[in-house]
């Protein structure tokens, strides 16, 4: 049967495969050694009892004629005690402690005929070893960023960018109102990054942070196994349910009255409110057999809308435009009756509603199975609103989307296989608060003026050109990943395959696009030209990427 699972798992990647990152050991550790006696022989069928520290989850297994055993623990932690016993040896028990990135621990044990208990063995990583710092990402550069130090900055565990952007080398880029904050590494533009959650891209919204395990920031790897990046990868694990019932909750508000700068200007001073909560939890379905784990989070920021209604006169010259001609403007359009806000609220909020639901199942001392689900809501009030425009030329986005994983990892011996298929959809929806033409009016500022250093500036009313608009992305993952640990090597084999579609429903400038080239035409309802697009057709566009890799660590 445990064969038959395995060349399942591996023949099943070969039809569909997963993201270039996935590997053994983002959730799942090796724990490989040898047993041998008193006469350096190998011990057949002695027992070894693993106990994960951090999880309190215990799995057995017995060494094979060769005096060799190996295990898989999913998200087991970074130490293991292990008791060796034989009828007819004194017990063995020992520790073994995972280095950085390293995802297979070795143990050589020695049982002795006498019955004398033997102290703990303290195993560590060296350089020399497959796993550790320096040897399977030689010519990489990358840091791991340790939960217990993210806890106590200002940044949020979900928020993969803002901690890709701790690393030295990583530039962030600022969210816009169509798109969301990334990182730059080298130069390279955002869509050349890489974000993984437990060996799989994630390419939509952000993760609960109470569900948060580890992140790893990686901006150059040469490790065969990692891929779909030239600028920067995100590497992180979610968490797993223990033995034990356990749960963490979390809360966290930013008034505007704590915050940087200290302009006094509500709408150009870059304050805002904001709101967290969310809560994790985990436990045993069947005591160290099968376990759950769920996570939500709620987000919502409130900032006041920066739009020409509530520009200062030095907030209007810092952006180029003249006050003298911002009230000749409002003077015409409110004359027109086009000076209303349409709709659009005060303040601008954005809500984001999170949610992660995981299982982990060992089927049995060879075979683990993990089952993952996601969800995301998102929504943006008052937005794609210009500083330079009112506030009736902006609207509202939503966004839900969600995404199913499922994993196998199987142990045969000095083999183990690891397969994984990701399915992910998003679906975004933006609406106008005024159905109707855009109209741009150019002002020159006085260069004498004392109020304004000189310019050209763009002053819009009116609907959104680019508005509405429908959005739905899809994306498949599946991989599958072959090693052979032959002694100090690790002989690794693997396929995969990734799908991204994508379908954009809008006519650009629906409604059409007046322009005038001053005040004085705008007055006179004399516009230079007008553009508007009749009809058009939904966009689609896909994605296909497919590797084979060979390594050997």
């Amino acid at each position: 049967m445990s064969l038959c699972l395995s060349l399942f798992s591996v023949a099943a990647s070969s039809v569909i495969a997963t993201s270039a990152s996935a590997q053994v050991g983002t959730t799942t550790q090796i724990i490989t050694g040898r047993v041998v006696g008193p006469d350096s022989l190998p011990i057949a069928g002695a027992r070894v009892d693993i106990t994960s520290v951090e999880t309190g989850v215990v799995k057995h297994t017995a060494t094979r004629d060769d005096g060799k055993f190996s295990l898989l623990f999913r998200d087991g932690g970074a130490q293991y005690t292990l008791r060796i016993t034989y009828i007819g040896m004194a017990p063995a028990t020992m520790t073994l402690a995972r280095q950085a990135d390293e995802d297979r621990l070795v143990a050589e044990v020695k049982l002795g005929r006498t019955a004398v208990q033997l102290s703990a063995v303290q195993v560590r990583a060296t350089n020399n070893r497959p796993g550790a710092p320096g040897a399977s990402n030689a010519g990489g550069t990358g840091s791991a960023l340790p939960i217990q130090l993210l806890e106590r900055l200002p940044v949020g565990l979900g928020d993969l960018a803002a901690i890709a952007a701790m690393t030295p080398g990583v530039i962030p880029t600022s969210a816009t109102d169509s798109t969301p904050a990334s990182f730059s590494v080298a130069g390279q533009p955002a869509n050349q990054n890489n974000v993984t959650v437990d060996g799989s891209s994630f390419l939509f919204g952000s993760l609960p942070q109470d569900a948060v395990r580890s992140v790893r920031v990686v901006t150059n790897a040469y490790d065969v196994s990692r891929g779909q990046f030239t600028g920067g990868q995100v590497a992180s694990t979610t968490k797993s349910g223990t033995s034990e019932f356990q749960g963490t909750a979390t809360a966290n508000r930013q008034e505007p009255s704590l915050e940087f700068p200290t302009s006094q200007v509500p709408t150009f001073g870059q304050k805002y409110t904001q709101t967290t909560g969310g809560f994790g939890v985990g436990g045993p379905l069947f005591r160290d057999q099968a376990f759950y784990f769920a996570s939500l989070q709620y987000d919502r920021k409130t900032d006041a809308v920066a739009s020409l209604l509530d520009a200062s006169p030095g907030a209007l010259a810092n952006l180029g435009a003249n006050a003298d001609s911002v009230a000749r403007f409002m003077q015409i359009v409110s004359r027109d009756g086009l000076a209303g806000r349409a709709g659009a609220p005060l303040s601008r909020t954005a809500s984001t509603v999170s949610a992660l639901t995981r299982i982990d199942w060992d089927l049995s001392d060879a075979h683990s199975l993990m089952l993952r689900g996601d969800f995301r809501h998102q929504g943006l009030d008052a937005s794609r609103i210009s500083p330079l425009a009112l506030p009736q030329t902006g609207g509202d986005t939503r966004s839900d989307g969600g995404g199913a994983m499922a994993t196998l990892t199987s142990s045969l011996g000095d083999f183990i296989n690891e397969g994984r298929v990701y399915v992910s959809m998003d679906h975004q929806f933006a609406s106008a608060f005024l159905a109707g033409p855009t109209g741009v009016v150019t002002v020159a500022s006085d260069p004498n003026a004392a109020a304004a250093s000189g310019g050209i500036a763009s002053l819009q009313f009116g609907g959104n050109s680019g508005l509405p608009r429908s959005a739905t992305n899809r994306l498949f993952e599946a991989s599958d990943e072959l090693s052979w640990l032959v002694g100090a090597h690790r002989l690794k084999v693997g396929a995969l395959l990734n799908a991204t579609r994508s379908t954009v429903g809008a006519v650009p400038n629906r409604y059409g696009t007046f322009l005038f080239n001053s005040l004085a035409d705008f007055d006179a309802s004399r516009p230079s030209l007008f553009v508007r697009t009749l009809q058009g057709v939904d966009q689609s566009s896909g994605a296909d990427n497919a590797a084979l890799y060979v390594g050997d660590a």
